[in-house]
C-alpha cells in the first residue's frame, strides 16, 4: 500500500497521486512556457501535500495520462486534478491555445467530454 499524505483538507493523497498531480500540472504549465505564477501554485500544492522536495525535480518528471487515470483512481480525484489544472493555467491572467489544447487532451484521457470549455462551465456553476 502506498503511503498517504494529509493535504490538510480532510482527505489524503498517496505519494504516487501527489507525483501525478505535480507532473501533470507542470506539464500543462510548461506547454507554452511556465510562468512564475504557475510555478508558485505548484510549489504551494507540494508544500501543502507534504512533498516540497519534488519542486526541484518537476522538470524531469513525465506525465502519462494513462498512468494518471490509473493512479487517480476515482472520477472525483481526476476532476480535482483538472480543477487544479484550471487554477494553474488561469493564474497568469490568460489561457493560451496550447494550454487549452493540453487540458482538452488530459480531460479526454480521463473520459471527460468537452475539455477546457466544459470544465470552465462546470466550475462557474459549482461551489468548491
Amino acid at each position: 500500500m502506498d503511503s498517504q499524505t494529509n493535504t490538510g483538507a480532510g482527505f489524503y493523497l498517496s505519494k504516487k497521486q501527489i507525483e501525478i498531480f505535480a507532473a501533470g500540472l507542470y506539464h500543462l504549465s510548461a506547454c507554452d512556457g511556465i510562468t512564475e505564477e504557475e510555478t508558485a501554485i505548484i510549489h504551494d500544492f507540494l508544500v501543502d501535500a507534504g512533498a516540497p522536495g519534488l519542486t526541484d525535480s518537476l522538470a524531469a518528471m513525465s506525465f502519462d495520462p494513462v498512468t494518471a487515470y490509473e493512479v487517480l483512481e476515482t472520477s472525483w480525484l481526476r476532476r480535482l486534478f483538472l480543477r487544479a489544472a484550471l487554477l494553474v493555467i488561469q493564474s497568469d491572467g490568460r489561457v493560451s491555445p496550447e494550454e487549452q489544447e493540453t487540458i482538452d487532451w488530459m480531460a479526454s484521457a480521463f473520459g471527460i467530454e468537452g475539455g477546457y470549455s466544459a470544465l470552465v462551465d462546470e466550475l462557474q456553476g459549482a461551489s468548491l
